[in-house]
């Protein structure tokens, strides 16, 4: 499961390699006190955080994360036997463990 680090991560190296700097990226990654110097890995972090955040990505992988986790809890929590429970379709419980906070 990919954290919203690694998606950070994955834009970057990307745009990087967009702009043909994928080898200078990975080599700043790997050392940092050559990123010091050119600041090409924490040059395009920060640019693809800042466009994850303001194009909505981030916000959309939290909700993400907070659907799969309540899911998650739903399916391992599911009892058959309650009848409450075989009433609601499973998109339904999630939505309510969302709503109430669960799995957050």
């Amino acid at each position: 499961m990919t954290d919203a680090r690694e998606l950070v991560e994955q834009v970057a190296r990307a745009w990087a390699s967009m702009d043909g700097n994928a080898d200078r990226f990975d080599a700043c990654k790997a050392d940092p006190s050559l990123d010091e110097t050119e600041g090409r890995y924490i040059g395009y972090m920060a640019d693809a955080e800042a466009l994850m955040e303001r194009s909505g990505i981030t916000a959309q992988a939290e909700e993400n994360r907070r659907l799969r986790e309540a899911l998650y809890d739903v399916v391992f929590e599911y009892d058959p036997s309650d009848t409450c429970q075989n009433a609601m379709s499973m998109r339904d419980i999630a939505r309510a463990a969302l709503s109430s906070g669960e799995g957050a």
